[in-house]
């Protein structure tokens, strides 16, 4: 579970199509959170399938 308070990356994981369909992405978009901000990031992104109540 993600720490309070720290900004967590999620993507939508959807059953139709690639919905992953560049695994660098995730990583270079908290590479460049963590290196040009001075928010706290939680380095893991976080997978939520599209008919999960977590998506709330």
């Amino acid at each position: 579970m993600p720490a309070p308070n720290k900004f967590t990356f999620a993507r939508i994981r959807y059953e139709s199509g690639d919905w992953d369909t560049d695994p660098r992405m995730p990583a270079n978009i908290l590479n460049s959170l963590i290196e040009y901000t001075t928010l706290e990031v939680e380095t893991q992104e976080k997978v939520v399938a599209l008919s999960s109540t977590e998506i709330f």
